[in-house]
């Protein structure tokens, strides 16, 4: 990044570049109050979410480790795919598998449950992280130049609100072609 920014300011960071992000997809849009009620709000605040992993000695690399997990979800299924509602169930199941990839340090599933209050049952929660595990073919390892290509394409050009659906497209093929790499060869 930029410029180093306090735990606050990153969580702040975050919350503002996934709900950008969303708006990339064209099966975005704001859904009405009745249509929640319909489809059910089963949402986490990712506020409290990230805090509370922050709070509790997560280090900001983590975070990061989350969002090229994320963004693996998005080269497979591609960003049109991302919604409002599933936005914030592939961010959650990236910080748990991000957790337990880059730090070896199971939080508890729990701890998780607890930490996003509730919202879905242990086995829901079981449930996605073995869906988001089978769709990046159990490949958890993220190495540096993922990362910095992470930051140098994305989220230093949304810092700098220069961030565009073509920036967004081109991170998406690069981490597409990472994945066909390992998948090569490892057959």
């Amino acid at each position: 990044m930029t410029q180093i920014l306090t735990q606050s300011q990153y969580i702040d960071f975050c919350i503002e570049f996934l709900s950008e992000l969303q708006k990339y997809s064209s099966s975005y849009k704001d859904f009405t109050l009745e249509q929640q009620f319909l489809y059910g709000s089963d949402q986490v605040n990712l506020y409290i979410l990230l805090t509370r992993l922050m709070n509790s000695g997560t280090e900001k690399i983590v975070i990061e480790v989350a969002l090229v997990l994320f963004f693996r979800i998005l080269s497979v299924y591609g960003i049109d795919s991302l919604t409002q509602f599933n936005c914030h169930r592939l961010i959650f199941t990236s910080l748990i598998l991000a957790n337990i990839g880059y730090k070896d340090d199971i939080i508890s599933l729990s701890r998780w449950h607890q930490m996003i209050n509730y919202t879905w049952e242990k086995s829901e929660i079981e449930y996605m992280k073995l869906e988001m595990l089978a769709a990046i073919n159990f490949k958890l390892h993220v190495s540096i130049e993922e990362i910095q290509l992470l930051q140098n394409n994305v989220l230093i050009p949304f810092q700098n609100n220069k961030l565009s659906y073509q920036r967004i497209e081109q991170y998406l093929f690069f981490q597409l072609q990472i994945n066909n790499k390992r998948n090569k060869y490892n057959e």
